[in-house]
């Protein structure tokens, strides 16, 4: 806050208050994913669930922002699974809202290999 009538600047760039606000009650506790190869069922065809803790369970998952690797899917309880079918370093943003309709967001990142 810099004294005048302007917004305060929240930093990292692109994160809202609310979702500071969030962040006290509730997180995206899922911080790395594991890395997966072109044409294999991604994490061994179990798929990766995403985890959080805090708000009012059960949670509702999306992307908010790029994309998963194509080839991968996130269900709405937070299971990515799927096959991959590009190789790179792919980096996206997921929004978790528990019951009461907070949401948090995180950035992640998955790596796939040829």
């Amino acid at each position: 806050f810099d004294g005048t009538t302007n917004p305060p600047v929240v930093y990292p760039s692109g994160t809202s208050l609310a979702n500071l606000e969030n962040q006290v009650l509730m997180q995206v506790t899922s911080t790395s994913l594991p890395d997966g190869n072109v044409g294999v069922a991604y994490n061994g065809g179990a798929g990766f669930q995403l985890t959080g803790s805090g708000g009012s369970p059960p949670y509702t998952w999306d992307i908010v922002a790029n994309a998963l690797p194509p080839g991968l899917d996130l269900s709405s309880s937070g299971l990515i699974s799927g096959r991959p079918t590009s190789a790179a370093t792919f980096d996206f943003t997921v929004r978790m809202t528990d019951t009461g309709a907070r949401p948090v967001q995180r950035d992640l990142a998955i790596t796939i290999h040829p």
